[in-house]
């Protein structure tokens, strides 16, 4: 496989996607000029009831987020909702942790490393 020529191959669909995406996204903005009034006055008519409601949500939500922490793990399930306790976690510095296995090799045998994985990124 020729991956650069592949990668150039890739670059023109993607490329291809976004004309195609841009298109569409000009299409929409046509037909949304038509009715954007409306639109705005409809998001206006509910737009303080919905931050009313948000802003009780938000202080609801930090105070069972602080009861949770508080108790330690997770409480009761509500009938439609539940807040699941997640323990912190562990993290490791691996510039000292490696610094220490030259001395203590045997730290190796402890060290996991994951599959390879590949990005891709556009050429500047």
């Amino acid at each position: 496989m020729n991956i650069p020529q592949e990668l150039d191959r890739l670059a023109d669909r993607l490329a291809d996607i976004e004309l195609i995406r841009a298109e569409k996204d000009a299409g929409r903005g046509e037909i949304l000029a038509r009715v954007q009034p409306e639109l705005d006055a409809l998001d206006f008519a509910y737009a303080d009831s919905i931050a009313v409601l948000r802003s009780e949500a938000d202080i609801l939500e930090a105070d069972i987020r602080a009861a949770v922490l508080a108790l330690g793990k997770s409480p009761e399930k509500g009938s439609r909702l539940q807040a699941v306790y997640a323990k912190g976690r562990i993290t490791w510095d691996t510039k000292g942790i490696e610094g220490l296995a030259k001395a203590y090799p045997v730290l190796l045998d402890f060290r996991k490393v994951g599959l390879p994985s590949v990005s891709f990124r556009a050429v500047k």
